[in-house]
């Protein structure tokens, strides 16, 4: 499935030019400058939307303007990892207006449309990730706003400027120069240099092509500096633009947006290929701590010694997201990976094999406190109603199929057994004679978190059930789930979902943000404070 993008330019209308022979529509106070050198007025009841002024000459003053065809005067490319740049070979007067549909597979949206010129547009998205392929039509219209003319056009494949994230399997200590697996050529004279090598190297002997650097931190650049070939954690001062990226892995899953979201750890997915996308199963080398601050560094990736101080690393990126791609303290003498980046856009399309239909999965957008009160009852009927009206609202893909529960317990009544429509105990089988197998679960943009139900409720993800609703990463604070991994409520239920204040109660929460602790009960989090909640369909 495509998302598609209709954009409307619609030609307003104009009273005054001031007429003169024009070199550049600068000078036409409003209308264009024609290549015959005369300024067009712009006029609602012509077809092209001007009208030729008196500086024309007595055969063209007053006459419209012929329309261009728009097939032969459009271009689009993606210019960013979140924007695509609309460019016309001749001026328009008119606002670029934008609507998008979207759908299971593509939840994004529109942010912004910008006229950077008369010549051009930018169009910005937001949400992630971006889909396989952009379609989008241009469409002339009339003044009663009906379609004239229409250009359909498709950004497809290496045109959407992805990028390349994969994990080495070269691993070595802290000193990077003196890793096994450096490539005979290398020329490097320092840590981060020989870090890049060793990611080239690997690249390029897996048939990857571009430019590829490794994301290390180091004492004088954080994580999104370094890789951008500044220094500090503000990058000299420049704020981290929003390019290179979109970066996806070897087998076309989307992963990380571009700078912004590596600087916010906001990752879809964890790490899970290396370049010849054989599955990752090692730490990596990072420098950095949960902040996102430089902490550890080995000497700027030049010492194994004890001496040396520690270097920062993440432990087990198969089975954990790599939030900012920290973790644990550890000495340089480890052998550990790296993670490379491709810097330069043509890499492999974003691939479909990850999109599997199922039963949908998202954690609120909305944020609620211990007391859940929809208007209705106080508690989880509040919070199904909510699940629901998030799910219809948001549009997703055959809701209607779908109810959408609240995985929240309360006393007597676990959230697996909410779920399926039972009551009871989720050991005792809710009521129900046994619990079906029922599966895969999926998120909005079609990643697989649990193949069964019995998966979910025990914590066995594919992929992070990270995202909302609507697509955006949800963030990685606590869930309300008031339920032990495997599906038993532990009565840390702020009071069966009705009590919001004070200390007197707790909600037990888990973090889908994470494969170490997807769905259970991680730890308690009190009433007062908002949490997200997990919505999950069955069907109707």
């Amino acid at each position: 499935m495509r998302a598609v993008l209709p954009l409307l330019i619609v030609w307003l209308g104009c009273t005054q030019t001031r007429a003169f022979p024009c070199s550049d529509s600068s000078q036409c106070s409003g209308g264009v400058c024609q290549p015959a050198g005369f300024c067009s007025a712009a006029d609602s009841t012509c077809e092209s939307g001007y009208r030729f002024d008196s500086s024309a000459g007595d055969v063209l003053a007053a006459t419209c303007v012929p329309p261009e065809e728009l097939a032969a005067e459009l271009t689009a490319e993606h210019t960013a990892a979140d924007e695509f740049t609309l460019r016309f070979a001749v001026p328009f007067a008119g606002e670029v207006d934008v609507e998008i549909f979207t759908d299971i597979d593509d939840p994004w949206t529109i942010s912004e449309v910008v006229k950077t010129s008369e010549t051009s547009a930018v169009v910005r998205l937001s949400g992630y990730p971006l889909p396989v392929e952009h379609r989008f039509a241009v469409v002339r219209l009339d003044d009663d706003g009906d379609e004239v003319e229409r250009f359909d056009a498709t950004i497809a494949g290496e045109d959407i400027g992805n990028r390349v994230l994969f994990v080495t399997r070269s691993q070595g200590d802290g000193n990077f120069l003196l890793w096994a697996d450096r490539p005979a050529n290398a020329t490097a004279v320092d840590g981060p240099g020989a870090a890049d090598e060793i990611c080239q190297a690997e690249a390029e002997a897996a048939g990857l092509a571009g430019t590829y650097r490794a994301v290390i931190a180091t004492g004088g650049a954080d994580l999104s500096c370094q890789l951008l070939g500044e220094t500090g954690t503000d990058c000299a001062g420049e704020a981290p633009p929003v390019g290179p990226g979109p970066w996806i892995d070897t087998s076309g899953f989307p992963v990380l947006a571009g700078v912004p979201a590596l600087a916010a750890g906001e990752f879809s997915t964890v790490l899970r290929f290396h370049a010849d996308q054989g599955p990752v199963v090692a730490d990596v080398w990072s420098g950095v701590n949960q902040s996102g601050q430089p902490t550890g560094s080995c000497g700027d990736w030049t010492r194994s010694d004890s001496d040396a101080g520690l270097g920062q690393a993440w432990r087990d990126v198969q089975s954990r997201l790599p939030l900012r791609l920290a973790g644990n303290s550890l000495g340089c003498g480890g052998e550990k990976s790296l993670v490379c980046a491709q810097m330069d856009p043509g890499g492999l399309p974003i691939g479909d094999a990850h999109r599997v239909g199922g039963y949908p999965v998202f954690m609120t957008s909305t944020p609620v406190l211990g007391l859940i009160d929809g208007g209705t009852v106080p508690g989880v009927i509040s919070a199904n109603s909510l699940c629901q009206d998030l799910a219809e609202a948001a549009d997703i893909d055959q809701a209607e199929k779908y109810f959408f529960l609240a995985y929240l317990s309360e006393d007597g009544e676990d959230a697996p057994c909410n779920v399926l429509g039972g009551s009871g105990s989720f050991a005792g089988g809710c009521g129900l004679g046994g619990i079906p197998e029922l599966g895969p679960y999926v998120r909005v943009d079609g990643a697989m978190v649990a193949e069964s139900f019995t998966d979910l409720v025990n914590g066995t993800f594919v992929h992070p059930l990270s995202l909302d609703e609507n697509g955006s990463r949800a963030g990685n604070g606590l869930v309300f789930t008031g339920t032990d991994l495997g599906g038993a409520g532990n009565g840390n239920d702020c009071d069966d979902w009705t009590y919001g204040d004070g200390v007197d109660f707790f909600g037990q929460g888990g973090s889908g943000a994470t494969l170490s602790d997807p769905i259970e009960g991680s730890s308690s989090t009190f009433c007062s404070l908002e949490r997200r909640i997990y919505c999950i369909a069955r069907d109707r």
